[in-house]
């Protein structure tokens, strides 16, 4: 039973479906309940593994167990301060889900993981593109506002272009999901506005063998079958020296929506939004001298939706499981990921250092169509018992490319000591280029003028007087986003004890951003035989946080805090002389080159409570 920031509640099951119809999710406002769980004082958090050895210790960063931290039984350690703590002791809003709680509630993507967490929403459309909401902070242009991290290598893609997404990794193999609400400027900068959404994935041991398995096969009705086969290893090969972490995962999500061509009915394609995911990983950790761990690892995924995931309702039946697509083309989508990364950790006793260097690729293609929008543009409608005038047939699949590189470095340097004061202090340093891309393919000259001149009734020169040629003698539209994106950073955060039961929370992070973008459009739809625009913005945000704990005793707590988060400004678009005329008509000349960050200020009070001897926890904010 959970219920969360707005006291929405859900009763979890099984359904065979969810993968098909999406868009059930927890809402809510800003204050309310942030976990209530019911829970038997025997009850563990241990991932679910089968190791060789119970007493195994882990190599690679701290990691610490619910028995270390001197935590109740059920409690889930994490490292949402960039030190140990667990989630009934860590003063901000946060929901942790290790593996075996991710498999209890069926969780196989990030839809699945962030159903289960009030305050979050999530929004997946029918061509695979996402947006996180957290705490209702979101956009759909620039910078990111929810942080999503893998370990620390953060992946969150900016939305310069024209169907830009994040691609998350897949839920399988991971040592927990870490959700934290409200804005995290501090300690994980630029994009956390609203909050941000962490994927910790599991360090090899230098001790002990395990194995982690995970199967399944699921039918749909008046559709396809769906299954998935993952398998985790781990095992030293030189003891205390040496250890090795291997994964492979395969999902396929049978499809259930038939697509047809449109005019006749004829079968085009049967159950044709399948969709499959493929997720490998492999991580090593070495020990080459005393108290250092050197762990390499290497993360890829590949995902293919093969159409989307979408149903015609006036040829549709979905009280009787009948699902029909009459588009005039498919839609897939294409994406794959490789994030290999290294970090080291240096354990010098009273404090820990730690360093992350990490490189991630992302690159997606998404197909729309485009058969109905193209005519409408150009002022005609088209309906399946009237086509184009003289074009019946035709059909326009416009193509969406986006390509994300992130070169990622922090250093920390972090107190082990329980004392009167703790303290995490570090640098960070990020370049990300993305490129995005759209194009309007046509099948030939002689194919683009006979559809333009079939839906205006006017000859191809006189629809398009500055240019009618297509671009490179295929496109009819061919723009292309540049950008290249820059991010300093210094931050702190230490948490003091003057007198008992009282803890003074103070942190701060200076960082200097860069932003250079630019547009390339060319084409008959452009109005334009070639235009470039483009813009520089740079700034240097600050972004501080205040907090007071006051601790009843172990396991009660009661907590304030003051916090700001900022994401990134950024360049806009020029736009095309048709907008210019909209534009000029309400007062404006052009749209501005640049805009600033936005920041936001949480105010939060909040209790966390474990009551009736660990049994039942009661974690509240407002």
């Amino acid at each position: 039973m959970n219920t969360g920031d707005g006291m929405a509640m859900s009763v979890l099951g099984r359904n065979p479906v969810r993968h098909r119809f999406r868009g059930y999710h927890l809402r809510g406002c800003l204050a309310g309940v942030a976990w209530l769980s019911l829970m038997a004082a025997s009850s563990g958090a241990a991932a679910q593994e089968t190791p060789a050895d119970s007493t195994a210790a882990t190599a690679g960063p701290p990691v610490a167990t619910a028995e270390d931290t001197g935590t109740a039984p059920g409690d889930i350690v994490v490292t949402a301060t960039r030190q140990v703590s667990t989630v009934n002791k860590v003063p901000l809003s946060i929901a942790a889900f290790d593996q075996k709680a991710l498999d209890a509630r069926g969780a196989r993507q990030v839809d699945d993981v962030l159903r289960f967490t009030p305050g979050v929403q999530f929004r997946r459309d029918i061509s695979g593109v996402s947006q996180i909401s957290i705490r209702g902070i979101q956009s759909p242009s620039g910078a990111a506002t929810t942080g999503v991290y893998i370990d620390d290598t953060p992946i969150a893609a900016r939305s310069i272009g024209f169907s830009p997404t994040t691609i998350y990794p897949a839920v399988f193999d991971l040592e927990r999901v870490e959700v934290l609400r409200g804005p995290q400027g501090t300690l994980f900068g630029a994009g956390s506005a609203g909050g941000t959404v962490r994927f910790i994935t599991p360090q090899p041991s230098l001790t002990a063998t395990s194995v982690y398995g995970r199967a399944e096969v699921a039918t749909t009705k008046s559709g396809d079958p769906s299954f998935e086969v993952g398998v985790a290893v781990g095992t030293p090969i030189i003891a205390d020296r040496i250890g090795i972490r291997l994964s492979a995962w395969q999902r396929r999500d049978g499809g259930y929506v038939d697509h047809v061509q449109r005019t006749t009915g004829q079968l085009r394609d049967k159950n044709s939004d399948w969709q499959d995911t493929t997720a490998l990983r492999a991580a090593l950790s070495l020990v080459p001298v005393e108290r250092l761990t050197l762990t390499p690892s290497i993360y890829y995924q590949r995902t293919y939706q093969n159409d989307q995931q979408a149903y015609t309702e006036y040829v549709s039946d979905p009280k009787d499981g009948v699902f029909i697509n009459n588009s005039n083309a498919n839609a897939p989508f294409r994406a794959t990921i490789r994030l290999p990364a290294l970090n080291a950790v240096y354990d010098a006793g009273p404090l820990s250092i730690t360093a992350n260097t990490s490189y991630y690729h992302q690159t997606n293609n998404i197909q729309r169509d485009y058969s109905d929008f193209l005519p409408t543009l150009l002022g005609s409608r088209t309906t399946p018992e009237r086509g184009i005038p003289g074009y019946p047939e035709y059909t326009n699949q416009t193509i969406f490319t986006n390509e994300q590189k992130v070169w990622s470095n922090e250093l920390r340097i972090a107190s082990q000591d329980p004392g009167w004061i703790t303290w995490v202090v570090g640098a960070f340093y990020q370049k990300q280029d993305q490129t995005a891309q759209q194009f309007l393919p046509e099948r030939s000259a002689a194919d683009f003028r006979r559809f333009v001149e079939g839906v205006t009734g006017r000859r191809l020169e006189a629809v398009f007087p500055v240019t009618s040629a297509l671009v490179d003698g295929q496109f009819s539209t061919r723009n292309t986003l540049l950008s290249k994106e820059s991010q300093v950073a210094g931050f702190g955060e230490a948490t003091v004890t003057p007198i008992e039961h009282v803890k003074v929370i103070l942190g701060a992070r200076y960082s200097h951003t860069k932003f250079d973008f630019r547009q390339i459009a060319e084409g008959p739809y452009t109005g334009v035989l070639r235009r470039e625009s483009g813009g520089v913005q740079e700034e240097s945000p600050f972004t501080p946080k205040v907090g007071l704990e006051y601790e009843f005793n172990g396991s009660n707590r009661l907590y304030l805090t003051a916090a700001k988060g900022f994401r990134a400004g950024g360049a806009n678009a020029a736009l095309t002389d048709r907008c210019n005329v909209d534009l000029a008509a309400i007062g404006y000349s052009a749209s501005p080159e640049t805009f600033d960050s936005d920041t936001v200020w949480s105010y939060e009070l909040g209790s966390k409570n474990r009551l009736f001897g660990n049994k039942l926890s009661v974690n509240a904010s407002v």
